[in-house]
């Protein structure tokens, strides 16, 4: 009996003197494409997501892709010059059934931010309603897509800002008005460390 119990001892101090890495977590992201975004233009999005940007991250994601849809009306910003980034979140709260939506549109879309009330942006996000809307209307080269969607899925999901080492190679880096897609293509270390709970 004596000899279970230092068993048991040493079994229990071996577990708590070994580091174990946090279980991973696993989530959907939704792809709600509006218009004329094309099934082979989501299937493209969705290799490149699955190649560039799942290794990065421990969460275990699944892709879900729903029937096109027409961008309502009602999004157009105030000029019906573009859609209302905002009005496009509360439109896709309204639609959310799991994980993470993201609207997928080629039309721009603009928000209030750098001092504008109108101001055209590649992607928004909310914190709040797992909901999330990018366009590829600023985006030079479409391979470059999947780091837009990322970058607002990172937001969403996670509840994370942008980059605090502001490092042009993260694809969470805040763009700051100027489309430098090129450059990203990882998480700095920072990021990954944070984001994967190490």
């Amino acid at each position: 009996m004596k000899n279970l119990i230092l068993l048991l001892v040493a079994a229990l101090f071996c577990m708590c003197s070994t580091s174990t890495p946090p279980p991973c977590d696993e989530t959907t992201i939704v792809l709600q494409p509006f218009d004329k975004f094309s099934d082979a233009e989501v299937l493209q999005l969705q290799q490149d997501m699955q190649q560039h940007f799942f290794p990065l991250v421990k969460t275990k994601i699944h892709i879900k892709v729903l029937k096109p849809q027409k961008l309502p009306k009602d999004c157009l910003n105030t000029a019906k010059t573009r859609y209302s980034a905002d009005k496009c979140l509360d439109y896709l709260k309204e639609q959310k059934d799991e994980g993470i939506l993201i609207g997928l549109t080629h039309s721009d879309i603009s928000t209030a931010v750098h001092g504008y009330s109108d101001y055209g942006i590649l992607g928004y996000a909310s914190l709040q309603n797992d909901v999330c809307m990018v366009s590829d209307h600023r985006v030079r080269n479409k391979h470059d897509l999947w780091k837009v969607v990322c970058h607002e899925f990172i937001h969403a999901y996670y509840n994370y800002g942008h980059c605090p080492n502001d490092d042009p190679t993260c694809i969470i880096k805040d763009a700051k008005g100027k489309e430098n897609l090129p450059l990203k293509y990882h998480l700095c270390e920072t990021c990954s460390k944070k984001l994967n709970g190490m």
